[in-house]
């Protein structure tokens, strides 16, 4: 369909994308406060910094962990399928 004066379409409903991104958001550290950034706080900067890095690491540690478990069960099942068509094919009279 196209849409008067060049406009584009509208956006489809992204609840689900707007739920997970209002969880990560929801998880996601605050900011350093301003005390932190005087040079006597430079040790507590440093140690919430490294809090900081060690949540991400922890979460991007997950994530891939979910995904290799992803990738590893799509192949199984597509190795599956291959599996299923091969033995099909040599068995069917063609």
């Amino acid at each position: 369909m196209a849409w008067p004066l060049g406009l584009a379409a509208p956006l489809p409903d992204r609840a689900h994308d707007r739920d997970a991104s209002n969880k990560i958001s929801a998880s996601a550290p605050k900011p350093i406060s301003a005390s932190a950034r005087r040079p006597a706080n430079r040790p507590n900067m440093a140690r919430a910094v490294n809090e900081r890095l060690d949540s991400v690491t922890h979460r991007v540690g997950q994530s891939m962990e979910q995904t290799t478990r992803n990738t590893m069960d799509s192949l199984r099942a597509l190795h599956e399928r291959l599996a299923s068509s091969t033995t099909h094919t040599k068995t069917s009279p063609t």
